[in-house]
């Protein structure tokens, strides 16, 4: 993983920042009935937060629709999505 600086800002996100641009990794519930949680990669410009993609889930829902839509299927952990987060960018942004 490339030499990235990350900061909580709160207990649920984490911000840093990545080819001249700010993110953040934000915990949060998702899926149906918002029940289960996953970890969200949003793009920060200024106080405004725009969705790029979901990292994966923390505890999955037995939904396998926006399960699939995410960067990984496995379970990850605020900590594993760093890593996840800063190589899908990487490949976005070349």
């Amino acid at each position: 993983m490339k030499k990235v600086k990350f900061e909580y800002i709160s207990q649920n996100e984490m911000k840093f920042e990545y080819k001249d641009m700010k993110f953040i990794l934000e915990e949060g519930k998702i899926g149906v009935y918002g029940r289960h949680q996953a970890i969200r990669l949003y793009q920060l410009e200024g106080l405004k937060k725009a969705f790029i993609k979901c990292v994966g889930w923390i505890t999955p829902d037995n939904y396998c629709g926006d399960q699939r839509a995410c960067i990984t299927t496995k379970p990850v952990t605020m900590e594993s999505s760093k890593a996840l987060a800063v190589d899908y960018l990487d490949n976005l942004l070349k």
